[in-house]
């Protein structure tokens, strides 16, 4: 054998090993379920696969967050997920978008082993791909509109359906929660004022009126010329009070005529 031939031998067994080396550290998954990701179909209207419960479990249970071991990749045009899926399945991946959609905290009902999950809706507007990302924490309190970052294992990209008729690609992410929520600046004014406090104000004047409608109601007036005595009074002193004014002082002389003056 010619010292070339070695050389280009032992150049070969090297790559081989360097290969081999990053094949078996690329991911932080399990082995096992990292070639259970590796059989997932992509473009597919559902994500019903045994890996995909087997990395939502290791995920749960875990007391580490995605990205411990492997750096995460920052994810900031989506088409590179659509283009080359295979490469970026099982690894932590970070994106970062507008909620567009929060659904309610629910169970798989087929593995009830597994506890509730969150789905997060993610769409940017220079991006024709939108992610779905599936938390294992509660994240029901993140509002609609709000910019939210994650890292999380890349599972898939997965289609849905569209009231075009041409169905929708998104990209399937399970992360633990949110690495940060902000909310956009000034998105509270462009939105209008603020109607709970205007319909709350309109209630406070309805029941005002009602109140004061009701104590008027209860206050009646009299005429006082009508009024009388509940009851009669013990003594009735109006009699001798007249009998009394028709009599004369003892001591006043009587009342002499105009033409007997002294």
């Amino acid at each position: 054998m010619s010292l070339r031939a070695r050389y280009l031998l032992t150049a070969a067994s090297l790559l081989f090993s360097v290969q081999r080396g990053f094949a078996d550290t690329r991911t932080e998954l399990p082995p096992n379920l990292d070639q259970e990701l590796a059989a997932i179909q992509d473009f597919t209207y559902d994500f019903d696969h045994p890996a995909y419960y087997h990395l939502l479990a290791f995920v749960q249970n875990s007391l580490q967050a995605p990205g411990f071991n492997t750096p995460p990749i920052v994810v900031d045009d989506w088409r590179v997920l659509i283009e080359r899926p295979a490469d970026y399945r099982g690894l932590p991946v970070t994106v970062e978008g507008v909620v567009g959609r929060n659904k309610d905290p629910y169970v798989h009902p087929r593995h009830p082993e597994l506890r509730p999950v969150s789905q997060v809706e993610l769409s940017r507007p220079d991006q024709a791909v939108s992610c779905t990302l599936i938390f294992t924490q509660d994240v029901a309190d993140i509002p609609i509109g709000a910019t939210l970052q994650a890292t999380g294992y890349f599972v898939k990209i997965n289609r849905f359906p569209r009231q075009s008729g041409e169905p929708g690609l998104s990209a399937l992410i399970v992360a633990s929660g949110p690495s940060q929520v902000s909310r956009t600046a000034g998105r509270t004014s462009q939105t209008g004022p603020d109607w709970r406090w205007m319909v709350l104000a309109v209630l406070a004047g309805l029941i005002i009126t009602v109140i004061m409608l009701r104590r008027a109601r209860g206050f009646r007036r009299h005429n006082l010329r009508e009024l009388h005595a509940e009851r009669e009074p013990r003594i009735n002193l109006a009699a001798d009070l007249e009998d009394w004014a028709k009599r004369e002082p003892p001591d006043c002389p009587p009342p002499q005529k105009p033409g007997d003056a002294p």
